[in-house]
């Protein structure tokens, strides 16, 4: 008998065998990517590399939700997404599950910090600080209880600032950040992170796996009647294939300094030359900024390109990264390198330095002070020796945020600033923002205008003090750009404004602000007039009589241009008629005068800052007895070469400076 074979039944069989190897394949898979998942999270968390660690903890607690492990995780690198709401939610939820997870305390307030929720965050590290015993660890959080104690303060006195996210197309869903901004603020220059960059991404696991950082490149735009354009890459011979950020521009916008780094170097400070519509490959710095062992990043100028201010964690400072200042020697070498000291440096990281008011003025950003969370944007008046820091201020919410706030930088009429954050409600991660104002407005009254010299803006210095006391506020530069000014004053008080620009009568303006409650905004704008304009535009001044015409006509025989294209004026006197503040009769020969002012308590004032810089050969103050105006004079070289090439240098920190030859 021959046996025969139930063909249906067969092909059932085969049925049955394919979908059991599909489904042993696909568990087989499941396993397996399951498996390289939980590896490639756990070594990404390992390295604290937490945003690119969210993707793989945010898929492992939902294949897993039993893993209370996987929940935790997930809720950590929520804080460095910036996803707070998530982050609170898990953490909370991990806590209420297992409250022995490791450093658990620390990253719930973190996160509560995050969400704005400081009296709990506050408790948190409170409670992780009573079992820390790593005095380390012990700093980092005690300086998180100071980020909750000072955020309830700021909060409950936030400043009259008001910041504006910059929008498409300037920001994206990657990270812009670092800006600079050059003529005139036309034009911005600012680094860029994301799939745009020339080095593209670092796969950490391969391609096929989406985990890795970006490269930096530097990014360009100009700005147009409708509002920026889209960026661009600055230049080939700038970005590289691996990380190129920029730091500062010359004041000449000939210069610029950017960070590069690689995997065998953590990262130095370089410069390039613009030569045509291009940028020269950028070299290290010489001299003593970059050292072998540590990082140094993000630096500024001063006007004069004399003197740098950086950011490095090297051996020797207060701990993390330090603010330090270095000189220029010849024309390439920096050397004399100073760290800041206690005012502007903490244990924790400084960053981003940006000088302002000609150099009276250091913006920075800092994790420590009393920062209310990340990097707090500070500020910092420089000390009437010319070489120290007065203590940083915190620039106060909303300027700050619970985020990272950093790159701070004022717009040339020091108007507004522009710098970076990585808050929520942006386009992605860091994206740029604007500040209006760009000073620090913590109190009720802004006053701001135009001061302007025969039609033309003008560098003028306002003078405020109280009526009642007739004591001193401060004295305000306007730019010398644009002679635009912004004076920020608490109410209940009047004021004296005097404003004055050299070689011009000043002009004085009360302001009565002591019944104003609410902030206010006044504008006044101030014109001078010249006696040589007012001749020549009698249509406008009426006819000038003999005497005041002759003395005009006389004081322009006695004026000199010496360089057309520099405009270096000399004017020429007899000595006689000026007296040095011994009351003796002044030395015949050149003077270089920065500002003449009829006010004298000003040019004491100016006479002192500019003595302190160190860097003027002689500073002085002589009378001219004739109209009675102070000049104050910064050095008396022996020959009119030697005084102009001094003017020259003079002037990029005071524009008006001009040459005084008394026979």
């Amino acid at each position: 008998m021959v046996n025969t074979i139930n063909t249906g039944f067969v092909k059932y069989l085969l049925i049955i065998f394919s979908v059991v190897a599909i489904s042993l394949n696909s568990m087989w898979a499941q396993a397996s990517s399951e498996k390289a998942m939980i590896t490639h999270a756990n070594d990404l968390y390992n390295k604290r590399l937490y945003e690119q660690a969210h993707g793989y903890y945010m898929k492992l607690k939902d294949l897993r939700p039993e893993v209370v492990l996987y929940q935790y995780r997930a809720g950590v690198c929520c804080i460095y997404t910036g996803d707070a709401t998530t982050a609170v939610s898990l953490l909370k939820a991990s806590y209420d599950k297992d409250p022995l997870l490791p450093e658990i305390n620390f990253f719930l307030g973190r996160a509560y910090l995050q969400n704005e929720q400081y009296d709990d965050a506050l408790m948190q590290f409170n409670l992780q600080l009573a079992k820390e015993q790593d005095p380390a660890q012990k700093i980092r959080l005690q300086q998180y209880v100071t980020n909750c104690l000072s955020a309830k303060e700021l909060a409950q006195k936030k400043t009259f600032n008001k910041v504006e996210n910059g929008g498409r197309p300037l920001n994206s869903p990657a990270d812009e950040y670092s800006p600079v901004l050059t003529k005139a603020d036309s034009v911005l220059i600012f680094t860029y992170k994301g799939p745009q960059s020339s080095g593209g991404k670092n796969y950490l696991y391969g391609k096929n796996d989406s985990a890795g950082l970006y490269y930096e490149d530097v990014f360009l735009t100009m700005k147009t009647k409708s509002g920026w354009f889209y960026p661009q890459t600055i230049s080939e011979n700038i970005n590289s294939k691996m990380h190129d950020a920029v730091s500062a521009i010359s004041a000449d916008g000939t210069t610029m300094y950017v960070f590069k780094s690689s995997p065998n170097n953590g990262g130095d400070i370089y410069v390039s030359k613009k030569i045509g519509n291009d940028w020269t490959v950028p070299v290290p710095v010489r001299g003593d900024i970059n050292k072998a062992d540590s990082w140094e990043g993000s630096m500024t100028l001063s006007a004069d390109g004399k003197t740098m201010y950086f950011s490095s964690d090297r051996a020797g400072g207060f701990g993390g990264k330090d603010i330090y200042r270095a000189t220029l020697v010849g024309d390439s070498v920096w050397t004399n390198i100073q760290n800041l000291g206690l005012n502007i440096n903490t244990a924790l990281d400084e960053d981003a330095p940006f000088l302002a008011d000609k150099g009276y003025k250091l913006y920075f950003s800092s994790r420590g002070h009393n920062a209310v969370g990340g990097y707090d944007i500070f500020v910092s008046d420089l000390g009437v020796d010319g070489q120290s820091w007065q203590l940083a201020q915190n620039m106060g919410m909303p300027i700050n945020s619970v985020f990272d706030d950093i790159y701070y930088q004022l717009t040339a009429d020091g108007q507004k600033a522009i710098y970076a954050s990585n808050r929520p409600g942006g386009s992605g991660m860091m994206d740029l923002y604007f500040a209006d104002p760009g000073i620090l407005t913590n109190e009720r009254i802004l006053i701001k205008g135009l001061v302007t010299l025969d039609e033309q803006p003008v560098g003028a210095v306002v003078t405020v003090t109280y009526t009642a006391a007739d004591s001193l506020l401060g004295d305000y530069n306007t730019s010398s750009d644009n002679g635009k000014y912004s004076i920020n004053l608490p109410s209940g008080k009047s004021y004296k404004l005097f404003f004055q620009v050299s070689g011009q009568d000043e002009y004085v303006k009360s302001y009565d602000a002591s019944q104003i409650k609410e902030f206010t905004t006044n504008e006044i704008n101030v014109e001078f007039f010249s006696a040589e304009y007012r001749l020549k535009h009698p249509e406008k001044f009426g006819k000038m009589n003999a005497g005041d015409s002759a003395k005009v006509v006389a004081e322009n025989k006695n004026k000199q241009v010496l360089d057309g294209g520099k405009k270096i004026i000399m004017r020429t006197d007899s000595s006689k008629n000026f007296m040095t503040d011994d009351n003796l009769t002044a030395e015949p020969g050149y003077y270089v005068v920065i500002g003449s002012f009829k006010n004298k308590d000003y040019a004491k004032r100016l006479e002192v800052k500019a003595a302190a810089l160190n860097k003027y050969p002689k500073v002085q103050r002589v009378m001219n007895k004739k109209n009675g105006f102070m000049y104050v004079t910064i050095a008396h070289p022996a020959t009119k070469e030697e005084a102009i090439k001094i003017v020259e240098t003079t002037r990029l920190e005071y524009a008006d400076a001009w040459i005084q030859f008394l026979e």
